[in-house]
């Protein structure tokens, strides 16, 4: 039975021992002629304390993220088929005709303004409201 008290601690004993060099811990930190679960509770509490800020930290950019997301949702809401209808393009074709413009260009610019837009929105800026210049 004593054999196997010892076999239990030494086993425990190392699982702490590793887990407090995942952590940064020095096991001379708090190892002061405790049990083996005092100890285990002691570590977790510690670990619990460095990683607590940790997920802080990775909650409050999963939050910046998601604000970002809804934003650029707004954003893609704000061009809807009801404010701006899909145009006959052989008659914006024809209307360009002459002009040097074609409708691959027109396109072109409303995409990348669009895509400016978003990207504006994920570094922390204020996107450019419409298409004027």
């Amino acid at each position: 039975m004593i054999k196997k008290r010892r076999q239990i601690s030494a086993m425990v004993t190392g699982q702490v021992r590793s887990l407090m060099l995942d952590y940064g811990i020095a096991y001379s930190e708090w190892f002061h002629d405790n049990t083996g679960s005092e100890i285990i509770a002691k570590n977790l509490e510690i670990c619990e304390s460095r990683l607590g800020s940790h997920i802080f930290k990775i909650e409050a950019e999963n939050d910046e993220l998601n604000n970002k997301l809804r934003r650029i949702e707004e954003w893609g809401e704000a061009y809807s088929p009801d404010l701006c209808p899909e145009p006959d393009l052989d008659v914006v074709e024809k209307a360009l005709e002459g002009t040097g413009i074609s409708v691959a260009s027109v396109i072109g610019v409303g995409v990348r303004r669009f895509l400016q837009g978003i990207k504006s929105i994920i570094e922390g800026e204020k996107p450019r409201k419409g298409i004027s210049r």
